[in-house]
């Protein structure tokens, strides 16, 4: 393959990246860019990826059973339940919280600002913020008990739950 046709197809790959995230309104084509050429493709080829996945229905069938499964396990907790049943529960919330996390990750590199343009987005970003901080909490308490900064925590994602 000669020089020429592998800037041809560089130019050519770009052209169809670019065109294909156009479409969903991600990006605006800019004038003059100027990016080293691997730099430039390896970014793209990532995101591409990322973009695919995010906005594949498949993955979008499969989060909605993970939504489901977490339901299923939340509503297994109950009052006077065993301690070991407590622990698993956690853990198990914890995979969970996980999971959601990685959504959020995926979404955010594939659709980069444009996912916050997006209601639900925004509310699962914050349902897995307030997630992340309640674990926190959780072992936070677990480990040194309840002190000021905990309580004050507890208080704010209470707070923010209710909103």
């Amino acid at each position: 393959m000669s020089a020429r046709s592998k800037v041809h197809n560089t130019v050519k790959y770009r052209q169809n990246v670019s065109n294909a995230l156009n479409t969903q309104g991600i990006i605006r084509k800019q004038k003059h860019v100027v990016i080293r050429k691997n730099v430039f493709i390896l970014q793209l080829k990532c995101q591409l990826c990322f973009f695919e996945l995010a906005t594949n229905q498949k993955f979008d069938i499969g989060i909605m059973l993970v939504i489901l499964l977490n339901m299923a396990t939340m509503s297994i907790e109950h009052y006077d339940e065993p301690q070991r049943l407590t622990d698993i529960l956690h853990y198990i919330n914890t995979i969970f919280i996980a999971v959601f996390t990685l959504e959020c990750v995926i979404k955010l590199i594939g659709l980069r600002w444009y996912y916050f343009r997006q209601p639900w987005n925004v509310f699962d970003f914050i349902v897995v913020i307030i997630s992340i901080l309640g674990n926190v909490l959780v072992q936070q308490v677990l480990i040194h008990g309840f002190t000021k900064g905990t309580v004050l925590m507890s208080f704010l994602l209470g707070f923010l739950r209710l909103k």
